[in-house]
């Protein structure tokens, strides 16, 4: 199986994002991401929102 590559998400000042998969994710200033994220690294100077989705299997 053949392995994707995960791109960066920076967030400089104010800014907001969809979710997704990241290898690393740095908020500098105010950020949000709106949906389910995956990253292997998360920074955060400033505030910061994640608003997750989650669901419950059964």
């Amino acid at each position: 199986m053949e392995q994707q590559s995960r791109h960066d998400l920076i967030l400089s000042g104010m800014g907001k994002a969809a979710g997704g998969s990241y290898q690393h994710v740095q908020i500098d200033g105010m950020g949000t991401i709106n949906q389910d994220t995956d990253c292997v690294s998360l920074t955060a100077h400033g505030r910061f929102m994640l608003w997750e989705h989650c669901n419950q299997r059964r």
